[in-house]
């Protein structure tokens, strides 16, 4: 039975994992309001900021999963029976003024966020709450976007993880609660184990909600912000792609 005295915010994107995100949360408590940036709205960010490359590097990587199938493997992976149920307000800003109006007209216990652009510090103090965020990289080493993508690109297997941890007013700089690492198998390609950590991450997610809605002990560890790196959406880009191409070739030609 769901915890009437509980409630819950989420801010997220589109898409067929962040919609599993809200499918599962509203099966186990009450959700205020799903706040839901598209991320249509996010790439007219880059072009009206001019950030052209980026933009580019966007849609190379859209369409680099179309042509391989990664697409549809999404949304067969994080497939769900029924139809959402929470109330979803779609909106052009995350950090917007509107934002920051709904948040004070939705109080809640607790805020989750997954897949929005970074939130500026009017979005953190408008949630009046904790807010934990799913990200898709092994904290503090990798931080931002395709962080999975490059720990495979750099062997580093130990590091291919989800983090979920509180936000700050930093990039993917806020304390710990728990790294979640797929179980990885020698058919696993980038997205397979993008698809795995995430889901992974998610059914923790809502572990660690339980015990923070019962007053329960959550470990809570700080990031030394000064090891790692933040990767940018364009960093993952054409020659990114050729170096992963030959660096799978060279695997499977020592496998033989």
């Amino acid at each position: 039975m769901k915890n009437s005295d509980f409630t819950i915010n989420i801010l997220t994107t589109d898409g067929p994992q962040y919609d599993y995100l809200i499918h599962m949360l509203e099966k186990t408590f009450i959700i205020n309001v799903v706040i839901r940036e598209p991320g249509k709205y996010q790439r007219k960010r880059l072009i009206s900021n001019k950030k052209y490359y980026r933009y580019i590097c966007n849609r190379y990587q859209w369409f680099s999963r179309e042509v391989l199938g990664y697409n549809k493997y999404r949304k067969n992976y994080f497939n769900y029976e029924g139809a959402l149920k929470s109330k979803i307000i779609n909106v052009t800003n995350i950090n917007s003024n509107y934002v920051v109006n709904l948040l004070n007209q939705n109080p809640c216990n607790l805020c989750i966020v997954m897949g929005t652009s970074i939130l500026k510090k009017k979005i953190i103090n408008a949630c009046k709450s904790e807010i934990i965020n799913v990200h898709g990289g092994y904290l503090p080493y990798y931080r931002g976007n395709n962080c999975i993508y490059f720990a495979y690109l750099n062997d580093d297997w130990d590091r291919i993880a989800n983090t979920i941890h509180y936000i700050d007013t930093g990039v993917d700089t806020g304390d710990i609660i728990e790294i979640v690492r797929p179980t990885i198998s020698s058919d696993d390609n980038p997205e397979t184990l993008y698809c795995k950590a995430k889901k992974l991450a998610i059914h923790k997610l809502i572990e660690i909600i339980k015990k923070y809605q019962s007053n329960e002990y959550i470990p809570r560890i700080s990031q030394d912000i000064h090891i790692g790196k933040q990767y940018k959406t364009e960093e993952r880009n054409v020659k990114t792609t050729i170096i992963y191409y030959l660096k799978q070739i060279k695997r499977k030609f020592l496998k033989t």
